[in-house]
């Protein structure tokens, strides 16, 4: 694929696949563009129609005229803009991070002073535990 230019003639048949985007010269198939556009039913191209590289030749044959190759695919250009997607945060994801970077570590700095508050309230008898604990048995029975 790295020999494939533009303006070359590429022959496409039955079952291979579209090296690469063009523009259909001669000859007629069924291509089944799923990869890209999400259709269930093979498309019909003909003269003077658009071939999206990675397609898959379902029916027919035909030459077609390469547009674009390489990186500059229909396909390979969808492909760097989901890479760049998902490899960059949203503005609302990056102040979650931060938020929950600050608001975790507080909650759980109160939750251990507050337990501490009360084990020394309830060992230096400042306050009473209640009857029901204080006997061992649990709230349920």
């Amino acid at each position: 694929c790295d020999l494939l230019q533009v303006d070359d003639t590429v022959a496409v048949s039955d079952g291979e696949m579209v090296p690469c985007d063009g523009w259909v010269v001669s000859g007629e198939l069924r291509l089944d563009e799923s990869c890209l556009t999400g259709e269930d039913r093979p498309v019909r191209k003909e003269r003077g129609d658009f071939v999206v590289g990675g397609s898959k030749c379902v029916d027919g044959a035909a030459h077609f005229k390469a547009s674009a190759v390489g990186a500059n695919t229909a396909m390979s250009q969808v492909a760097a803009m989901v890479e760049a997607a998902q490899s960059s945060r949203l503005e609302i994801e990056r102040l979650g991070l931060k938020v929950a970077a600050k608001f975790v570590p507080t909650i759980l700095g109160l939750a251990l002073i507050t337990f501490i508050t009360w084990v020394v309230l309830l060992t230096t008898g400042v306050v009473e535990a209640p009857t029901a604990l204080a006997n061992g048995h649990s709230l349920e029975e």
